[in-house]
């Protein structure tokens, strides 16, 4: 894709989209739903750990919950048919509010993963609906600055959350997280009813052209696989390879800001310098900040991990941004959902992958060894990331 007009369209109108009352409430949305997602994605595992589940079962808290995430999306073709994108939003965070007190009733290793299932499910019909209203919302002059906003307002839950829910768990308890969480998401569903447009998507999955529609979108469906793999290692497994409350809250912290960073960062001049062109070095990014990580959960001093931790959230988020614009630009304005399903089932695929299989390299063998296998994994997308982006 040379520097051109984005085909992904959006409304017009008078003022700038991105200061529209529809965009707005949909990031408010967002960071409402998304809030609950990022503050519970280490304390879950946390909560099943309390209740002596082993390392295998603590990465299936997050396994399973992403694995629920993926398959809901699987069933967005049918779901575009029969809902707006704003109500298929609504349905989903309200799932996602009532689930979350249901883990007070135990910290068993199966009713976690029951709750968890239903969690994902709604955050799976979350992230696709917002994505694609972004799409929507957004004219495509504007869609890299569009996207990253859409990214800041899925980052900050982590840079806010995500940190702070870890240490209010351990220091305070898991009850008083789970109910803010409930009404943090809860408080989405009427917030996203206030958005208009975002109708349903004109995708038809049952089109024998599926395949040809798929094959564009597979290089940034492997490159954010690759990325993935290591947010749910580390949000998995990060609190519990740094003992210390502190220094594993402030490296969680790190990550997210510099996912931030990286989605701002590379959305803001996306629109100038054409989509895909920062793809490579975000990869390298993402893969010397795991590395660094392992280092330091190993024999390395702990108290520098937030610094390989911004590392790996600065290519994290900036990967983000460029595969979701160029899957949207490829996809095509009648593609915008199913671009946003496979860019999201990527996301989501990827963290549960990682938490599961970094849960078994963790039970094998020990935190070091599961952060360098995420560091190779994720290394072994750069040829991937060189050969799309000399293709844009």
């Amino acid at each position: 894709m040379r520097r051109r007009t984005s085909s992904v369209s959006g409304p017009a109108t008078g003022g700038s989209p991105l200061r529209s009352r529809s965009f707005l409430l949909l990031l408010v949305a967002t960071f409402l739903s998304v809030g609950n997602y990022a503050t519970l994605l280490s304390v879950v595992p946390l909560w099943a750990a309390e209740g002596g589940s082993d390392g295998t079962g603590v990465g299936a808290t997050t396994g399973v919950m992403m694995g629920a995430t993926v398959a809901s999306q699987l069933c967005m073709g049918w779901l575009f048919r029969v809902l707006s994108l704003r109500n298929l939003f609504a349905i989903g965070a309200a799932l996602m509010g009532i689930a979350t007190p249901a883990y007070l009733m135990s910290n068993a290793l199966g009713p976690v993963l029951a709750v968890s299932a239903v969690r994902g499910v709604g955050f799976g019909m979350v992230v696709v609906a917002g994505s694609a209203l972004t799409a929507d919302l957004i004219p495509a002059r504007l869609i890299g600055k569009g996207v990253g906003l859409y990214g800041l307002s899925t980052g900050l839950p982590s840079v806010l959350c995500l940190p702070l829910g870890v240490w209010v768990a351990q220091e305070v308890g898991f009850a008083p997280v789970f109910w803010a969480m409930t009404a943090f998401t809860l408080a989405a569903v009427p917030t996203v009813l206030g958005v208009r447009g975002g109708g349903t998507p004109d995708d038809q999955p049952s089109e024998t052209n599926t395949s040809g529609r798929l094959a564009p979108l597979a290089p940034g469906f492997v490159l954010m696989i690759g990325v993935s793999i290591g947010l749910g290692g580390l949000s998995t497994f990060l609190p519990l390879a740094i003992g210390h409350p502190l220094t594993a809250s402030t490296a969680l912290l790190a990550m997210s800001i510099g996912v931030n960073v990286g989605r701002l960062g590379v959305g803001a001049i996306s629109d100038t310098i054409g989509p895909g062109r920062m793809v490579l070095p975000a990869v390298l990014s993402g893969a010397v900040g795991m590395a660094g990580i392992a280092v330091l959960a190993g024999s390395g001093p702990q108290a520098v991990a937030p610094v390989a931790a911004f590392a790996y959230g600065v290519g994290f988020g900036a990967v983000q941004n460029e595969t979701l614009v160029v899957m949207l630009n490829r996809a095509g304005p009648k593609g915008r959902g199913l671009a946003s399903t496979v860019w999201n089932m990527a996301y989501d695929g990827g963290a549960g992958v990682g938490a599961v299989l970094l849960g078994a390299v963790v039970a094998l063998a020990s935190h070091e060894a599961a952060f360098i296998v995420s560091a190779v994994l994720i290394a072994a997308t750069a040829p991937v990331a060189w050969w799309d982006s000399r293709r844009t």
